[in-house]
């Protein structure tokens, strides 16, 4: 598993939204993620982070909706993605963040 991955935090997220209809073919990246993201280990990284899963019964395809702290948004269209991929964009962002906050923090 690559090292992104191993790394993934909340610390920089405000909420997650995981949107799937169960019935549909392409929902399994979805579901994965939120398990990955849900578990207890991940959570404990920012209690604060609401996780909410919205289970639909009208053909939607599966989205995954994730709100930074300061008001950006990063939407996947999981239809076509793997949760290896999601968790990989999601990972490098979060390392981008933390780099940024350490530039700013060592120019003070």
């Amino acid at each position: 598993m690559p090292a992104v991955i191993k790394n993934v935090h909340l610390k920089f997220v405000k909420n997650i939204l995981v949107e799937f209809c169960p019935w549909q073919a392409n929902v399994e990246s979805a579901r994965q993620f939120q398990s990955r993201i849900a578990n207890f280990a991940t959570r404990q990284t920012n209690m604060k982070c609401a996780i909410k899963t919205k289970v639909k019964n009208d053909g939607t395809l599966p989205s995954i909706t994730i709100l930074f702290d300061d008001g950006k948004q990063l939407i996947f269209k999981s239809s076509y993605l793997t949760s290896t991929e999601m968790l990989q964009r999601f990972g490098t962002l979060n390392l981008q963040r933390e780099k940024a906050l350490e530039q700013s923090d060592a120019g003070r």
